[in-house]
């Protein structure tokens, strides 16, 4: 490739119809990724998600999830909030969710930060990825 070739090629690209192209597919990754992290008992601030108040409960739940150490919540008891979170692209922002039946319960309160991902794994791997392909795609003459 020339100089010449490089720079017409640079020319049509469109930033945001790459973001959004990104986006649009790695939302899959996002969702797993934040499973995993409320799984760990971790919010998206990188905090804790909170602490039981029963300890017969916090006992029984260190039982099944020991990932976030003991008394830390994990809000996964059956999984049914987990597999309901979703992430719906419209126009330039990303919007996160549960279908859980539970889920406006869960979210409201000291729940707070459960959506988005607190260590980057999905802007600086998936989406990052996705977006550079997407300008490559658009660079090709």
């Amino acid at each position: 490739m020339t100089l010449d070739i490089i720079l017409t090629a640079a020319q049509r690209i469109n930033v945001e119809a790459a973001g959004r192209e990104a986006v649009s597919k790695t939302t899959d990754e996002l969702v797993r990724l934040n499973q995993a992290q409320l799984y760990q008992g971790n919010n998206s601030e990188g905090g804790k998600l909170g602490r039981y108040v029963n300890p017969s409960y916090a006992r029984m739940k260190n039982g099944m999830n020991g990932l976030p150490g003991y008394g830390n919540k994990d809000l996964y008891l059956t999984g049914a909030y987990s597999r309901g979170i979703y992430a719906k692209v419209s126009g330039t922002s990303i919007t996160m969710g549960s279908t859980d039946p539970k889920a406006e319960y869960l979210e409201t309160g000291k729940n707070y930060g459960l959506f988005g991902e607190s260590k980057r794994m999905y802007v600086d791997g998936a989406l990052r990825t996705a977006f550079v392909d997407a300008i490559r795609l658009q660079m090709r003459p």
